[in-house]
């Protein structure tokens, strides 16, 4: 059921990382999701009318999704030069052909808009050593045009170890666990970097980083996250080192008003993105304890 007020675009992969020596990975696979924001919103106004939520949410949807401030910033597009839109805002020849003929209609009313919609590609995890004291995980991402709206995402971590013959805890290194992300300034085209810290989440098995889509200038707009990479380190820090397997959880999400993603680690295990969420997509694996190969559910 899609929930009013905010989209989070979510890739979840599930991770089962089993290790006795240090194992050679198979390449890194690319996953991708399309996920079209333009008609995550479109579908919001046209079929989310009836669905019950409270005052506040309404009024941030009210602001946000079903003013015209999204066909407002489709115009204000229109109107940059044909390189900025290239080099800025990530858009193909095509896609600034369907901009140039836009007259500012509602997204809902104007099918061929769509085809501007934001997408996400969230690589594979890849295993970059593991052994029975600990795994080091590395993960990228990268939108292939500018999103319309701006506010925070989260890159979202949980894992599940299972031991030997004693029982053991793993922790996330935080001194050497970061998100690096890399910014396009949309207005001269130059780049920015920032370096993002975990938080301790869930007891010590779970972790996340917040960082805002777009940042800088008038209207914090800017400079826009167009891609980003995540180094995760866990260690056993209680113990023996007698891991012999780790299930990992990563989501990406992106909302779209000014409400943090919001984001619970249910009992069972795993990620859950709650209340002003949706879900859209999810890719489960594990690794093999006799050879470190990835292997797809």
């Amino acid at each position: 059921m899609r929930k009013i007020g905010v989209f989070i675009l979510i890739l979840l992969l599930c991770i089962s990382a089993s290790v006795t020596a240090y194992a050679e990975i198979e390449p890194m696979v690319t996953e991708r999701i399309v996920f079209n924001e333009l008609e995550y919103i479109a579908a919001l106004r046209t079929e989310g009318q009836g669905e019950q939520h409270s005052v506040e949410l309404y009024s941030l949807y009210s602001e946000s999704i079903d003013s015209d401030c999204v066909e407002q910033e489709l115009l204000h597009r229109k109107s940059l030069s044909d390189e900025i839109l290239s080099a800025g805002y990530g858009y193909t020849d095509e896609q600034i052909a369907i901009l140039r003929n836009y007259e500012g209609t509602p997204i809902e009313d104007t099918p061929e808009i769509l085809a501007l919609g934001a997408e996400l590609t969230l690589r594979t995890p890849e295993v970059l050593a593991c052994s029975a004291f600990g795994i080091e995980l590395y993960v990228e991402w990268e939108w292939d045009s500018k999103p319309l709206i701006r506010q925070n995402d989260a890159i979202a971590m949980y894992w599940r170890p299972t031991f030997g013959s004693q029982n053991g805890t793993l922790r996330m290194i935080h001194e050497r666990s970061f998100v690096d992300v890399e910014y396009i300034n949309s207005d001269n085209l130059g780049y920015n970097y920032s370096v993002i810290n975990f938080s301790n989440e869930a007891l010590g098995e779970a972790s996340k980083a917040v960082f805002p889509m777009m940042y800088g200038g008038q209207n914090s707009t800017k400079f826009w996250a167009h891609s980003g990479s995540a180094f995760m380190d866990l260690e056993i820090s209680e113990g023996s080192a007698n891991l012999t397997s780790v299930d990992v959880e990563i989501s990406y999400g992106h909302s779209t008003i000014a409400v943090t993603p919001s984001i619970s680690y249910p009992f069972s295990g795993g990620i859950s993105w709650e209340g002003t969420t949706t879900e859209s997509g999810e890719q489960v694996g594990y690794i093999n304890i006799s050879n470190g190969i990835w292997n797809r559910n």
